[in-house]
C-alpha cells in the first residue's frame, strides 16, 4: 500500500488521520462539514496504529484530525502510545479541546506530553 504526503499543501510528509467523523461543534469554516465524511464514529486505535507503524518509513509526522479526535480520549491515548512505542514520528492533534478534555484532565495532559 502506498500512501501520499499531506494532500493539503504537499509540504508536510505526514500521515493525516481522520480519527473520527464525530464532532461536537458545527463550525461554519469546517471542511469536513462540506461532505458526508467517512462515517467513522468510534475509531479503532489498534488498526490505525498498525497501519501507521507498518508504513512509517519515509514519514515524519502523524496528524490526527476529525471530526473531533478528543471526543475519544481513551482510544486516542492508546493509539498515540502504540505509535510512540514503535516509531519516532512526531504527533500532532487538531482539536477544539471539547468538554471531554476538561472532564478527563489527567488523560488529556498525558496525551499532550
Amino acid at each position: 500500500m502506498k500512501f501520499k504526503n499531506n494532500c493539503c499543501d504537499g509540504i508536510y510528509n505526514s500521515f493525516d488521520i481522520h480519527f473520527t467523523s464525530a464532532c461536537d461543534n458545527k463550525c461554519r469554516h469546517c471542511v469536513d462539514s462540506c461532505y458526508e465524511g467517512s462515517g467513522i464514529i468510534k475509531p479503532n486505535p489498534f488498526a490505525i496504529a498498525k497501519t501507521i507503524i507498518d508504513n512509517k518509513e519515509g514519514y515524519d509526522d502523524v496528524l490526527f484530525l476529525g471530526g473531533e479526535p478528543c471526543l475519544y480520549l481513551e482510544e486516542l491515548n492508546t493509539c498515540i502510545d502504540l505509535i510512540r512505542a514503535n516509531t519516532n514520528l512526531k504527533i500532532f492533534i487538531t482539536s477544539s479541546v471539547p468538554k471531554t478534555c476538561y472532564d478527563n484532565k489527567d488523560l488529556f495532559y498525558s496525551i499532550l506530553d
